[in-house]
């Protein structure tokens, strides 16, 4: 889920905290911030800020055309923000 308000993730977290579900930390995904759950179901869910996005550092022209390194070590930490909820 995809958010864009002023404060990012925090005001979404604070709600699932107080609902009693167990939220990640606030993570920085190098090009927006993000929290993870898992509803009762079981299913993960990502919020996530939209800004700065993916054309922080690129334009939208070269999207996909490289691997960044900091792409793969982001696309890790998601990994394991995915883990630390399960």
């Amino acid at each position: 889920m995809a958010i864009s308000t002023a404060d990012g993730p925090r005001r979404p977290r604070d709600e699932l905290l107080r609902l009693g579900l167990q939220v990640t930390d606030i993570r920085d995904r190098c090009y927006v911030e993000s929290i993870y759950f898992r509803e009762p179901g079981g299913v993960l869910f990502e919020v996530a800020t939209i800004n700065p996005g993916f054309t922080a550092d690129e334009e939208t022209s070269s999207l996909g055309h490289t691997v960044n390194e900091d792409e793969v070590a982001c696309a890790q930490r998601v990994r394991d923000a995915a883990s630390a909820t399960g």
